[in-house]
């Protein structure tokens, strides 16, 4: 026991905590995430008593409505239930891309046929998102 160790990687965990879901009833009625079955898997998921392992999860603004965003921090985007359940964890800040990483996201890009192969658009393209991922994935999609 204890000998396979395990990693478990959640994008948009704040999701579950969030009082809204994009699911709906028949009527039109939105459906809370404790009512969606996948939701407590997911929270059994990220207990704490596991061995042996690690669980890395991302909190993103995405999953909260425009007129919510009030802070992009953890502790709001999580609310004070998600941040109790995560208790005790340990916070990891991801710093903005580095050149290289910038140039893989955008080769990327480009291998997909989401953005043209255009001169100078990786310099013009981290200087306007700041080497911010997140920004760069938004600048990068109406192309």
């Amino acid at each position: 026991m204890g000998v396979c160790r395990t990693l478990v990687a959640i994008d948009g965990f704040n999701a579950f905590f969030y009082p809204h879901t994009r699911v709906f009833k028949e009527k039109k009625e939105v459906v809370p995430p404790n009512k969606v079955t996948l939701t407590e898997g997911f929270l059994n998921v990220t207990k704490f008593d596991w061995c042996n392992s690690v669980v890395v999860l991302t909190v993103d603004e995405i999953a909260i409505a425009e007129k919510d965003h009030i802070s992009h921090l953890p502790r709001y985007l999580l609310g004070k239930e998600g941040f109790e359940h995560l208790d005790p964890f340990v916070p990891i800040a991801v710093p903005e891309y580095s050149p290289k990483e910038l140039l893989s996201c955008m080769n990327y890009y480009r291998d997909r046929k989401w953005v043209q192969p255009i001169e100078g658009l990786d310099d013009e393209m981290s200087f306007v998102s700041g080497n911010n991922p997140y920004k760069l994935m938004n600048l990068c999609a109406p192309l």
